[in-house]
């Protein structure tokens, strides 16, 4: 995978000598043949480092040389996370932000899941979950209810937890049903899944009787 963007909490403590000295060896990588890689991580290195090598300026740099690298590479559509990175600097970088350009990448990133998704692939259909909300908005929501539907057939915890939120609260054109989204949540944290909470009260609930077991 070519492109990897470090998230911000990646960088919490590390020293300010290594910081530079990541800087460093990625500059050197950036004249080479993996410029998109490079200067994505550059522009997250100057973006999220700590306060003596912060610049926005040089994060916005080297974010513009990535997404010309990035978008002109003759496989880009072969690349869905290379896609869903392009979205995500038109969504978030200040001086970046392009509401059309977003959408545009998150739907490339979504059609090169999507038939990944049909084949059963359960965290491809995972990744479209998201893909959907993110190129769509509200107008993807019947599709979004089709995958959660898959994912959940298919066992996908994270799948499960997310419809039985749109059962629990009503969500996306779903009646609510209290049943069903207890069902699911249950089974989501038979699985493994411990992120209920952030959605409901109920996987507060479940959590405090596997505590008490």
């Amino acid at each position: 995978m070519r492109v990897h963007i470090v998230l911000q909490n990646d960088l919490r403590g590390e020293g300010v000598d290594d910081l530079l000295g990541q800087t460093i060896r990625f500059d050197e990588r950036a004249v080479g043949g993996d410029a998109d890689y490079a200067n994505f991580m550059l522009g997250d290195l100057y973006y999220y480092g700590p306060d003596e090598v912060r610049s926005e300026e040089k994060a916005l740099e080297y974010y513009r040389a990535a997404l010309e690298a990035a978008e002109n590479a003759p496989d880009v559509s072969d690349d869905g996370k290379l896609c869903s990175a392009i979205a995500f600097q038109y969504e978030t970088a200040d001086g970046l932000m392009d509401e059309n350009k977003k959408c545009q990448w998150y739907e490339n990133a979504l059609q090169y899941y999507l038939p990944l998704a049909e084949d059963g692939d359960v965290s491809a259909v995972d990744e479209l979950i998201g893909l959907i909300w993110r190129a769509r908005g509200n107008a993807g929501d019947a599709e979004r209810v089709k995958w959660l539907k898959k994912g959940a057939e298919l066992k996908s915890p994270y799948c499960m937890c997310y419809l039985a939120s749109m059962y629990e609260y009503g969500y996306a054109g779903i009646p609510v049903n209290k049943d069903e989204a207890m069902r699911l949540y249950a089974e989501a944290y038979e699985l493994g899944y411990r992120d209920i909470t952030e959605l409901s009260p109920y996987g507060a609930l479940l959590l405090k009787r596997g505590d008490a077991e």
